[in-house]
């Protein structure tokens, strides 16, 4: 047998190169066309040209083909861990490390705190007689798809974004480049942050940084808008301080149910007055007319004992359910798609047949659900016998399916509340919802508008907000605060008999409306002073006595608190003289050479009226001991505490979530509700949950 020509051999080995590739049909039509034309000397040259001709072509083909398979390869080992073969576990772990180096870029301050890996703590203080804490790993989820092809961008509001331009150098904005955290409302398919726990070791799956990826996917989709604490603000240059009055309690009851399921708090859902303002205390009730008593009393500051904390409280008028008047209320039920999950509509229907049992003949109520659509479920019905079933009925019926055209359903209900409106009595919209509004008036400033000119008209709003993976808490509570409104987050059917049936009247009822507070500061008693919490109720000193801009509502039997920390002059650095001015003297007024610390300023509407009333009084005397305050104050003080906390302020580094939890025992009071206990226990859970121990300050608290 004669031995194959050079120009046959490099044919076989290009031939059997590409055998697999997707080309196999046009190489083997080549070599049967080489094969079966016989080569004289003549043709041989015109062959060999042709020959070298199609052979180039071949191997440019090769190479192409080639590249494109090894770069798929490359690429779903690196981009899927979960598709990386399983003999090679080390690829997986190796990709992890080198695409999150430094993961707490990336997280909001609040999940540094819940973390494995606490910052360094202060230096050790005495008192430091805790037992170290235990971490339970977060219950699993499924993870979305892949890290490293869409890097990571967490914003404000908790949103995780992906695609180019977000990576972690985007960290500071939200999930469509929004800076100011923000998340749009449009859903777009997460990128995945996490691998899957199937693909990694017992030992990967319990470290540090695979758990505080975990904590930014169990946050999920909510929307938060974003929150800047008060800083401190010197009284020689800021002697006023206003602010709006605020009895939402959406932000605590959220945050409770996060802790519950052990899932990370955001800083941005944490708004530290709604916390406060989420029990009840007994401040002294009015006296005579007047829709509320207001008072204010000082102590040393538990946190920095060379400080001091006034709290200012106000409690509303007590309205019996017998006496309160009649109530033409009108359901808005988001029966969208997203309201699928247990505990958004089912419990939604559970909670308004425990308002609706509430009421009776003298009350009215419709219903009216959006979707793709709004349409009225049920028309305005007196509540005696045949209207309660007849609610009830309407209720039962209700399915969730399609997107959400809230601006169609809110301005239905609003035209069907004006229709039905009663006279001195109650008129409200009740918007049960997740807020996920992404159909019709979708817009914040012109949902706004549409709730502030119908408050305007003596048609008030409450949102009633519930589930999570996608709570536009942002939302909702914006147009509550800018239009005349309440907004509470409902986490469980305990939560809805506390809102709608033990503070029924508190939910229903206005009794004052535009509550302005301003604080005036004596400069020879304070030297600088902050707000804690009311980051978002902050107005301008001039629209104290401007009655035009709007402020927030107190309902019958509201509480409400507020603290001041204060800084004595004496502690505040010296500065040099100044060159070109006077720096103003301490002392010239007569009042400010007096034991008084502030003077309280309060403005109030009547639900009807337009003009203003005044309230004004002075806070003197000395600082009590904070281990010597009521039961009310030392439990409030506690709960912001908490809050601040878990917006991990850096002065509250220095306090553990032991030495909270034991001083919030010591103002349990009465509790007859058991709301106190829950919140100790509440403590306890997180504490579990992973959060870090830090060393107990000293000489705060005598006793234990």
């Amino acid at each position: 047998m004669n031995s194959p020509s050079p120009e046959d051999r490099l044919l076989d080995e290009l031939l059997r190169e590409l055998h697999q590739g997707p080309d196999e049909a046009f190489i083997q039509q080549l070599e049967a066309a080489v094969d079966a034309e016989p080569l004289s000397p003549a043709k041989v040259r015109r062959k060999t040209s042709r020959f070298y001709q199609r052979a180039g072509i071949a191997a440019a083909l090769t190479l192409t083909v080639g590249t494109a398979i090894w770069w798929a390869v490359i690429s779903n080992s690196k981009l899927s861990p979960s598709l990386a073969p399983r003999s090679e576990p080390n690829l997986v772990r190796s990709n992890l490390n080198e695409e999150i180096k430094h993961p707490k870029e990336y997280l909001p301050p609040s999940l540094h705190d819940l973390s494995l890996q606490p910052s360094a703590p202060p230096p050790p203080l005495p008192a430091s007689d805790f037992a170290d804490l235990k971490y339970d790993e977060p219950t699993p989820i499924a993870p979305p798809s892949d890290l490293a092809a869409n890097g990571i961008g967490t914003g404000h509001g908790g949103g995780t974004g992906s695609g180019a331009g977000t990576g972690s150098g985007a960290g500071s904005r939200d999930a469509t480049g929004n800076p100011f955290g923000m998340v749009s409302p449009d859903r777009q398919p997460r990128a995945r942050i996490v691998p899957p726990a199937d693909d990694l070791t017992a030992t990967e799956r319990n470290s540090t940084t695979y758990k505080e990826l975990r904590a930014r996917e169990l946050i999920g989709r909510d929307q938060y808008e974003r929150i800047l604490d008060q800083f401190w603000r010197s009284t020689q240059d800021s002697p006023l301080s206003t602010f709006s009055i605020d009895v939402d309690t959406a932000s605590y009851s959220n945050i409770r149910r996060m802790i519950q399921e052990g899932r990370p708090v955001p800083a941005d859902a944490v708004r530290v007055e709604e916390c406060i303002n989420a029990f009840r205390y007994s401040y002294p009730q009015p006296g005579g007319d007047a829709p509320f008593a207001v008072g204010a009393t000082i102590s040393t500051c538990p946190w920095a004992p060379s400080h001091q904390l006034v709290r200012i409280a106000l409690k509303g008028r007590e309205v019996e359910n017998a006496n309160r008047p009649a109530s033409n209320l009108v359901f808005l039920i988001d029966v969208s798609g997203s309201m699928q999950s247990p505990d958004k509509l089912p419990l939604l229907k559970q909670s308004l047949m425990t308002l609706v049992d509430q009421l009776d003949e003298r009350d009215h109520v419709a219903i009216v659900v959006y979707a793709g659509s709004e349409g009225v479920a049920l028309p305005s019905t007196a509540l005696d016998s045949t209207g309660r079933e007849a609610v009830a009925n309407a209720l039962a019926k209700l399915e969730a399916g399609g997107s959400t055209n809230g601006g169609a359903g809110i301005q239905r209900a609003y035209d069907l509340a004006t229709e039905q409106k009663i006279d001195g009595g109650v008129n409200r919209v009740i918007l049960a919802t997740d807020g996920d509004f992404n159909v019709g008036i979708t817009g914040k400033e012109s949902l706004v508008d549409l709730v502030k000119s119908r408050a305007q008209s003596g048609v008030y709003l409450t949102v009633l907000g519930f589930g999570t993976g996608n709570l536009n808490d942002a939302m909702m509570d914006s147009i509550t605060r800018d239009g005349n409104g309440n907004y509470f987050y409902l986490d469980s059917a305990r939560e809805a008999k506390k809102v709608l049936l033990q503070n029924l009247s508190g939910t229903l009822v206005t009794i004052a409306k535009d509550v302005k507070i301003q604080v005036e500061f004596n400069p020879a008693k304070v030297g600088r002073y902050r707000l804690i919490g009311y980051a978002n109720r902050v107005l301008r000193n001039e629209d104290f006595n401007n009655d035009a801009v709007d402020a927030g509502d107190i309902g019958a039997g509201h509480t409400v608190t507020a603290f001041y920390e204060l800084q004595s002059p004496e502690l505040i650095a010296a500065t040099d003289d100044l060159k070109y001015q006077t720096k103003p003297s301490v002392g010239q007024n007569p009042s400010a050479s007096s034991d008084e610390w502030l003077t309280v300023k309060l403005r109030y509407k009547h639900p009807d009226g337009d003009v203003s009333r005044k309230i004004e009084f002075p806070l003197s005397g000395e600082a009590k001991p904070i281990i010597d305050t009521d039961p009310d104050f030392k439990f409030a003080t506690a709960v912001a505490l908490f809050g601040m906390k878990l917006r991990d302020r850096p002065d509250t580094r220095s306090v553990s979530w032991s030495w909270i939890r034991d001083f919030a025992q010591t103002g349990l009071g009465k509790d007859s509700n058991e709301e106190r206990s829950e919140f100790v226990e509440l403590i306890k859970t997180l504490m579990k949950s992973g959060s870090p121990k830090l060393p107990a300050p000293a000489d705060v608290i005598r006793d234990r």
